[in-house]
């Protein structure tokens, strides 16, 4: 870490080995972050890259990271707790109590802009909107069975949602 770092990004549970950092590790980080910025005179951002956030096994549960430090942005994404895969459908979330609350707030939304990625196709806005209360992809996924078998099901179940919304064709086999 230098002066010149603005953020640390951190995936938890993390991409790929599923390791999910813990309360302590992330309040470490948070205390080394915090004594950077006091050194550094600005402020060092945590991105929270939480697309995994639901899909943790064994018990493990995942700290929010918000709670342990002031300047964390969340990005999460819907295609990996619904199995989108492709699907660009999520949100940043950008906390009041982050410094510089407006220009790291326009910075984001001008992006988007500037990239193309303001919207996602109205299937899915409408898909995610009815599905997001629902259990996520490993609630549903007790059991045995591959991740292609449980990839399936998962898309069933959205498909099911979809066509409540939109009238869909048959899937071929009558499902």
């Amino acid at each position: 870490m230098t002066s010149h770092t603005k953020a640390v990004i951190m995936n938890s549970p993390n991409n790929p080995s599923g390791a999910v950092y813990s309360e302590e590790t992330i309040q470490k980080v948070a205390d080394i972050l915090r004594a950077k910025e006091a050194e550094y005179h600005h402020p060092i951002f945590i991105i929270s890259d939480e697309p995994y956030r639901e899909i943790a096994f064994d018990g493990y549960t995942v700290p929010y990271v918000p709670k342990y430090y002031e300047n964390t942005l969340v990005c999460y994404s819907y295609s990996k707790s619904f199995s989108l895969p492709g699907e660009r459908i999520g949100y940043i979330i950008v906390p009041d109590e982050v410094a510089d609350f407006g220009k790291v707030y326009g910075a984001i939304a001008g992006a988007a802009r500037v990239l193309t990625h303001v919207n996602a196709p109205s299937l899915w806005q409408l898909v995610i909107g009815r599905c997001a209360d629902m259990p996520s992809i490993s609630a549903r996924m007790s059991g045995t069975g591959s991740s292609c078998i449980r990839a399936y099901r998962c898309r069933l179940y959205l498909r099911e949602a979809a066509g409540r919304v939109l009238s869909l064709p048959e899937m071929p086999g009558g499902r």
